[in-house]
């Protein structure tokens, strides 16, 4: 069993950890700070996340004194603090992470140190797990998880009036324009619907009608148009 990871913390140099449930649920809109970038799906009523439980246990022989217990006790508080949605590594697997979670109960919290044990329940407002990071050259090749994810290409210019991506199985596409002279670096993050040339902001410079695309699991087509050369990454997302 491996260790809980919450806000870049490992919980496993003070406790032992145990997931106890993982379930889709619905929250109201009104009043949610969304923390989880892409992967948050809102829906007509609401915002779909994940409920996320977890057991926290201290070593059953362990003797803590008074000041150890409350030593112990601030520096749980501390890992468990996130002013904003946190990245959430749950202690049975050491490749899927939630992101945008932030800690909304602790069941037990208070009578932790006399009991031995608690439970915390996540929220995930991005309720689809990170996988793998990925990065390819090619125009065709499989993507894995379960769920769209959102690339971001790196593109060198040729000489030229526009590059552009295409997604063959969709057919849709980003078109950026300009006067390339060859060699400039384009960035295309699909994600956050931004474009950069050799580190420049050029969101004035997409072309009409582009469509920023994500990529679904299993095959995958693109086209390059105006590159000298182009890389794919994209991280596997996992319902």
């Amino acid at each position: 069993m491996h260790g809980l990871v919450f806000n870049g913390y490992d919980f496993s140099e003070v406790c032992q950890a145990q997931t106890v449930g993982v379930t889709p649920h619905r929250v109201r809109a009104e009043g949610v700070a969304i923390a989880g970038g892409i992967g948050a799906h809102m829906t007509g009523d609401g915002i779909d996340v994940r409920i996320v439980k977890v057991r926290l246990f201290l070593d059953a022989g362990c003797a803590l004194t008074p000041e150890d217990a409350s030593r112990l006790r601030h520096r749980i508080d501390a890992m468990l603090c996130a002013a904003q949605g946190a990245t959430l590594q749950l202690p049975e697997d050491e490749v899927l992470k939630y992101r945008g979670a932030a800690l909304t109960d602790g069941e037990g919290w208070t009578a932790m140190l006399e009991d031995g044990e608690c439970t915390l329940t996540f929220t995930c407002y991005d309720p689809v797990a990170y996988g793998y990071e990925r990065t390819t050259g090619e125009d065709a090749f499989k993507v894995g998880g379960t769920a769209e994810t959102y690339p971001v290409f790196e593109c060198v210019a040729a000489e030229g009036d526009s590059v552009m991506v295409l997604n063959l199985l969709s057919e849709r596409f980003v078109c950026v324009v300009g006067d390339f002279k060859g060699g400039e670096r384009v960035r295309i993050d699909c994600a956050s619907e931004d474009v950069t040339v050799d580190g420049a902001c050029a969101n004035a410079d997409i072309g009409v009608h582009s469509d920023f695309f994500p990529l679904a699991p299993g095959a995958c087509e693109l086209a390059f148009a105006g590159c000298a050369g182009h890389s794919t990454t994209y991280a596997e997302r996992w319902y």
